[in-house]
């Protein structure tokens, strides 16, 4: 079955074209080890010393996954807030 699409008309000269930028903020809950004895960061830093497992620059602010690298115990699930803000220029 071959189905035939037309193409879009193109625009005619004196046609109103309007451009649209749009920006959003999307944000997620990433939560810290459970072990009450590490309660290391649930994501990865760039600070020397501190939560060794979790130092590295390359990945740094990027969540370390479901088990703490520094204890191995397991951490809580990520929590995605979804959209959190948007704007629309014209």
């Amino acid at each position: 079955m071959n189905t035939m699409i037309d193409p879009a008309p193109a625009p005619t000269q004196g046609a109103d074209v309007t451009l649209r930028r749009r920006q959003s903020l999307e944000a997620s809950v990433v939560r810290a080890c459970t072990n009450p004895e590490c309660g290391a960061g649930g994501v990865f830093h760039d600070v020397p010393g501190v939560n060794v497992a979790h130092y590295d620059p390359e990945r740094k602010d990027q969540p370390v996954g479901p088990i703490c690298l520094c204890c191995g115990a397991e951490r809580p699930a990520d929590e995605p807030q979804g959209e959190i803000w948007s704007r629309e220029y014209r």
